[in-house]
């Protein structure tokens, strides 16, 4: 599948998605349904996480400019720490008013919920399919891929309320229903803060350990000595080493060489710990 038809596939999701979100926020108040709020909630990490696939769709396109030099990677992360801390609000009033609701249990419109839910289940089928055949030949869509996954999960929890407050008219079970898929979306939310926040702060991506790599310096180039080694993201998938070297046998090497040693270090690093760029600065 090539990046156009990647794109409107991508589109076309997000545009039904965010429709059937609209109306889950609509009828979720109007039918008193805090489960379909839930699930709104997790809808609305859905359109987020869509929406900045799309983002880095179009960034990826734009080149580097003197001010900033990397790019414009950053600014999808800036997005996803906002939508993480708009989601955990949203999902903390959810949780407060589920609790008062197991109290004093409120009148939920089941039979329209139940509808309303199978909308969304359909929405994330036809979501799951296009995504799916997508998330094969692109990461950044892998990731709205899964999002969707979730969500029809969850939309199969609210049908599940909704059935069974329409068999046993025991309202108790809508804010069960929220709480569960509330609890299920704390994960995702987690993941997306603290990724966003590990990237702020230029931490070491998760898979990369520094000590295996200046240890794969040390075995594959012995005459190198590391001084430091800096690793950090723009974007997940998007890695970058910084090193300060020093060759013991500098006075013995020519240049011609040197720069042979340092062009072969720099591509097995990049093959071997996933780098997309390596800064190699010897002294």
């Amino acid at each position: 599948m090539d990046e156009k038809n990647l794109g409107r596939g991508l589109y076309f999701v997000f545009i039904i998605t965010f429709l059937d979100f609209l109306l889950e926020v609509y009828y979720g108040y109007a039918f008193n349904s805090l489960a379909l709020l839930s699930d709104a909630v997790y809808m609305f990490m859905d359109i987020s996480g869509q929406g900045l696939a799309i983002f880095a769709m179009y960034l990826a396109k734009k080149p580097p400019n003197p001010k900033r030099t990397f790019g414009y990677y950053r600014v999808e992360i800036l997005s996803a720490l906002f939508n993480g801390i708009t989601a955990g609000f949203f999902l903390i009033m959810i949780f407060l008013h589920a609790f008062k609701r197991l109290i004093h249990p409120e009148y939920v419109n089941a039979g329209g919920v139940f509808w309303i839910s199978i909308l969304g289940l359909i929405v994330n089928i036809v979501g799951i399919v296009i995504l799916y055949l997508g998330s094969k030949h692109s990461l950044n869509i892998a990731g709205a891929f899964l999002r969707v996954l979730m969500d029809g999960l969850s939309s199969v929890g609210v049908i599940a309320s909704s059935i069974l407050i329409e068999l046993t008219h025991n309202y108790i079970f809508d804010p069960l229903m929220s709480i569960l898929v509330g609890l299920s979306v704390i994960y995702p939310i987690y993941n997306v803060l603290s990724k966003s926040i590990d990237i702020l702060m230029e931490s070491a991506p998760d898979h990369i350990d520094l000590s295996e790599l200046e240890e794969f310096i040390k075995q594959h180039f012995p005459e190198i000595i590391v001084k430091s080694i800096h690793v950090w993201s723009l974007t997940p998938g998007k890695n970058i080493m910084y090193a300060r070297l020093r060759e013991q046998n500098l006075d013995d090497t020519t240049l011609k060489a040197l720069r042979e040693r340092i062009r072969q270090m720099k591509e097995e690093l990049k093959g071997k710990f996933d780098f997309e760029r390596v800064i190699i600065e010897l002294y």
